[in-house]
């Protein structure tokens, strides 16, 4: 029997929290039913939940039955944040400024570099209006499935520093104008990342 579709749906957006918060270390499994058990379900919709997060990469089939967190190699990490950096480039290419960073302003001025869920939200919110303001809503949807992938990634940047200054200077590129602009401030962040990959990993992998 399918699931009831509120609670199929509420008990997806809960595990995709979990996971994507770094509640399993990479790599162990995700028991269905512990899992059922602790949300108060039945197996179904955990079931179907992770069959949708595997789909979307945050979960991956294990070769005898069940699933796993996928583990970070620095290599997949690399390219993912340079995926990143193509699909917003992209969208930075096809914009007609219909989405407006302006409401964001008054957090990333409030941002601490010590509040690390505050930054990778803000992120995640900047890098959307990006997507928003794209012609292509494909954009959108690509940086957003891309986002969530990252979201551990970004969680473990701290020892990039000066996290909050670096956004605000990406809204400020932003909201210049010219796309030139933009761009270049994108291959700034990104290139940060891309040379720090190896230190990213490891600190996922820190107890």
């Amino acid at each position: 029997m399918a699931p009831e579709p509120v609670t199929a749906e509420l008990t997806y957006q809960r595990l995709k929290r979990e996971v994507m918060h770094g509640r399993f270390r990479p790599g162990t499994p995700v028991i269905s039913h512990s899992i059922a058990q602790e949300f108060g379900t039945s197996i179904s919709p955990v079931r179907d939940a992770m069959q949708r997060l595997a789909a979307e990469r945050l979960l991956h089939h294990q070769a005898g039955g069940g699933f796993e967190v996928p583990h970070f190699e620095a290599s997949a990490l690399a390219n993912l944040y340079a995926w990143h950096q193509d699909v917003v480039r992209l969208a930075l290419r096809h914009r007609d400024f219909g989405a407006d960073a302006e409401d964001l302003l008054p957090r990333l001025l409030a941002l601490r570099d010590d509040d690390p869920e505050a930054i990778v939200q803000a992120t995640s919110d900047l890098f959307a209006v990006v997507g928003r303001s794209s012609r292509n809503g494909e954009h959108g949807a690509a940086i957003e499935a891309i986002g969530s992938r990252l979201h551990l990634a970004r969680l473990h940047e701290f020892q990039l520093g000066d996290r909050s200054a670096e956004l605000m200077t990406v809204w400020s590129a932003l909201a210049a104008g010219p796309a030139s602009t933009a761009i270049a401030a994108i291959r700034a962040y990104h290139r940060r990342r891309l040379r720090r990959v190896p230190a990213i990993v490891r600190a996922i992998y820190v107890p």
